[in-house]
């Protein structure tokens, strides 16, 4: 879902346009049922978002908006050993296994959860719970930040685990690092937690 989202605003960060309603060769206005394409299949990003329809289209059009003011991300344009491919699983073993490589040992989602809910005290469970908590809410956060810097992890699965929209997570990803740069504490914790997980 990153990856659908910087593509559509390429043309934005390029300085070619100021929105990326304003791009005549946009895929964009297919998604929102703007223009027929039909070499475009958008069904699979749509229900990312809702499996009704209208409701799908309006959540994306936010979570692309949500995007604006976001650099280039260097992972997209280039990578190292399992980084550097994009696709299922099963792909992603023929590429290796063309490539003469193995595929590693991969953190899990459900680690990824253990380990940030046993920092934070509370159960795993809990994070489908319809609070709004505070804690519950960083907690959810801060794995969407750790699940989201973790390349061969997305937020559609933890999307799918938590019950939550994916633009949902992201937005709060994003404002946990916002936060993070006024708060030594938090930014040490999250720190942390990603070096657990994530390998440079």
């Amino acid at each position: 879902m990153e990856l659908v989202r910087y593509i559509h605003l390429n043309p934005v960060r390029a300085g070619v346009v100021e929105s990326v309603e304003d791009y005549p060769w946009s895929s964009y206005h297919a998604y929102l049922g703007r223009k027929k394409l039909t070499w475009l299949t958008t069904n699979w990003v749509l229900a990312q978002f809702s499996n009704r329809r209208s409701t799908a289209r309006k959540k994306f059009r936010e979570f692309i908006r949500e995007g604006y003011g976001e650099g280039r991300k260097e992972e997209f344009h280039s990578g190292t050993k399992e980084g550097r491919i994009l696709g299922s699983d099963r792909f992603f073993e023929e590429v290796l296994s063309l490539k003469g490589e193995k595929v590693g040992s991969e953190v899990t989602l459900d680690q990824i959860l253990e380990r940030v809910c046993h920092s934070y005290g509370i159960e795993v469970e809990s994070l489908t719970s319809a609070g709004r908590q505070h804690r519950l809410s960083e907690v959810r956060a801060m794995i969407s930040w750790i699940v989201r810097e973790t390349k061969h992890l997305s937020l559609t699965k933890l999307s799918q685990r938590l019950n939550r929209d994916i633009s949902s997570l992201s937005v709060s990803a994003r404002r946990l690092v916002e936060k993070s740069t006024l708060d030594s504490h938090l930014s040490k914790k999250m720190e942390e937690l990603k070096s657990a997980f994530v390998r440079n």
